[in-house]
């Protein structure tokens, strides 16, 4: 996906994680829980990009959206054979290490700094993602000339492709990604519980096919459609430069 990434002015309030170490029952549910609500990101941002001044911030609930997604679908991301544990120990060096309620809390803000270049947090944020549409044109009708017309008893749906919500995804990810299912219309895409976890799905795959491609890379040097948010190649230096200054709380990777 060809994602725009948002111009942003940071307030002086930066983008802070903080979380406690959970101790022994890793696997427990509740201590993931209560890491996660000792750890709650904040953030103040103002983008720019609107034309105008507003303030969005980083929820606490988020946090537990995030956590919710990775237990019921998002396992990849944290134990199995797939874990990511190279990529991640270039955020973390100590991530091997950290207990599955860390490894969460760790995601967590990885998963936050995504959103803040992809939608500054905006929850109903929306962008047109240039030259595309649906995929079940005839193969008479080109996607450009189809954009803003619908031919009257029109037995197939033509629509301008959008990116929306706090992580960017569309409305047809299911197809590719069938936890998204949650996210097919309008109402649910920018719904912050269906939005994040259709984002944790796609992480998810990104981790169980990297094999195929030689191993999982955070941030690819060049836009790949595996990829999917392209602001982890072309906002990677800021992303990995706010993630060293917000991780230092996050007693783990220090």
């Amino acid at each position: 996906m060809i994602r725009k990434a948002l111009t942003l002015v940071l307030s002086a309030a930066a983008l802070v994680a903080c979380t406690t170490e959970s101790a022994g029952d890793a696997d427990n549910g509740a201590a993931v829980d209560d890491a996660l609500n000792e750890g709650v990101v904040y953030a103040n941002v103002r983008p720019a990009s609107y034309g105008k001044t507003g303030e969005y911030s980083w929820k606490p609930e988020w946090n537990e959206f995030i956590a919710t997604a990775i237990r019921t679908h998002g396992k990849d991301l944290i134990q199995g054979p797939n874990e990511p544990i190279a990529a991640m120990k270039e955020l973390c060096p100590q991530y091997a290490t950290a207990s599955e309620a860390q490894k969460i809390a760790i995601w967590a803000l990885v998963v936050a700094e995504v959103a803040r270049y992809e939608s500054a947090f905006k929850t109903d944020d929306k962008y047109p993602e240039p030259g595309q549409c649906t995929k079940n044109l005839p193969k008479e009708l080109s996607c450009k000339a189809t954009l803003k017309v619908i031919p009257t008893g029109a037995k197939f749906s033509v629509y301008q492709k959008f990116s929306e919500g706090l992580l960017s995804v569309s409305t047809d990810d299911w197809e590719r990604y069938p936890e998204c299912e949650s996210v097919r219309d309008a109402e649910s895409v920018v719904d912050p519980e269906s939005n994040l976890s259709c984002g944790i799905a796609i992480l998810a795959k990104q981790v169980r096919t990297a094999a195929a491609r030689g191993g999982f890379v955070l941030f690819p040097s060049k836009i790949q459609d595996w990829s999917y948010w392209s602001v982890l190649t072309t906002t990677a230096t800021k992303i990995k430069s706010d993630f060293a200054i917000d991780s230092k709380l996050l007693k783990h990777c220090r």
